[in-house]
């Protein structure tokens, strides 16, 4: 696994548990968003416009088709995080003077 997929996979699983692919990530992923389409709708799509995910996209995904919107939600997060951290890495950006903590 890649550095990116690594740190998605540790922010969404339990110490105790680790999903071993990128399957078992869409699913613990999907999980919690069917979770918030129940539950805390609003949330959810507060969370994909700070992730920055394309309006677009978001409204494909909620038009019933052959896999379940919570997963076509899932593979949108995932490969949008996986955007981010390619682009962290892309333009590192070093501690700035007179800004310690």
């Amino acid at each position: 696994m890649n550095d990116g997929f690594d740190l998605i996979l540790r922010s969404l699983t339990p110490d105790s548990a680790e999903p071993a692919d990128e399957a078992a990530m869409l699913d613990l992923i999907a999980a919690r968003v069917s979770e918030l389409i129940a539950d805390e709708p609003d949330l959810l799509f507060s969370y994909m416009y700070r992730l920055d995910i394309d309006q677009d996209k978001i409204e494909e995904a909620l038009i019933p088709g052959n896999e379940p919107v919570e997963m076509q939600l899932a593979r949108l997060i995932l490969t949008r995080q996986m955007q981010r951290l390619a682009t962290k890495a892309r333009y590192k950006v070093g501690p700035i003077d007179g800004w310690e903590y």
